[in-house]
């Protein structure tokens, strides 16, 4: 079969030569071939090569390799505040200060009694306006000096009354004067100008409050 096939590939080559003379070579053209591009740094990086030196890589600074970032400042933490406490003064302490104490003097035994009683509660006291008789004692005696109200008076009483009755104490006249009026007037005054009830007013404790004040009336 194959011997056939030969045979009359032969006998067309023959007829196309006779009829023609000349034998057509065919003339194939080359077909471009497509050739990728591609940039400098791929190809070296491929391993291939170009017609042309490829560009120089510009060094690069240190300062562009590395970029250094701040050093974080490290903040101390914020100290504690620890709250102090704040005394609170009373609009009373504030403004108004505690009477001294009575003196004691060791040969009058009422001014021992009386060094054991608060003069601030005899001051209030003394300028209480009681019902029964519907005044005070600040009705008829100053404190703060020696001149006459109605009555003497009380300013330095811790002094001059030790000069009033012999062998007395100023606390123990004071005490005297209030309880018993009448057993030392004053010169210069008229006796019974002093009420003779206040022993019934006040009670003997209150009466020792209001020395131990009448006691710290120096100035």
């Amino acid at each position: 079969m194959i011997r056939n096939l030969v045979y009359l590939s032969l006998f067309i080559s023959a007829l196309l030569i006779s009829a023609c003379g000349v034998v057509v070579t065919p003339i194939w053209e080359a077909q471009p071939t497509e050739v990728a591009v591609l940039p400098t740094q791929e190809l070296i990086t491929r391993g291939g090569t170009t017609d042309e030196a490829p560009a120089a890589v510009p060094p690069v600074s240190a300062a562009t390799a590395t970029i250094e970032l701040p050093t974080a400042i490290s903040v101390p933490p914020t100290a504690t505040l620890v709250p102090t406490e704040i005394p609170i003064v009373s609009e009373a302490t504030a403004t108004t200060e505690p009477a001294a104490a009575a003196p004691v003097a060791e040969d009058d035994p009422v001014a021992v009694l009386a060094s054991l009683y608060d003069p601030a509660e005899g001051e209030a006291l003394f300028t209480r306006t009681e019902p029964s008789n519907s005044y005070s004692c600040a009705s008829c005696h100053r404190v703060d000096s020696v001149e006459t109200q109605i009555g003497p008076g009380l300013l330095n009483i811790s002094t001059r009354g030790a000069t009033r009755v012999e062998g007395m104490g100023a606390a123990s006249y004071i005490h005297q004067s209030i309880v018993d009026p009448g057993a030392y007037v004053v010169p210069g005054f008229p006796d019974f100008l002093m009420p003779r009830n206040w022993a019934q007013v006040y009670t003997e404790d209150q009466i020792y409050s209001i020395v131990a004040y009448l006691l710290t009336l120096n100035g």
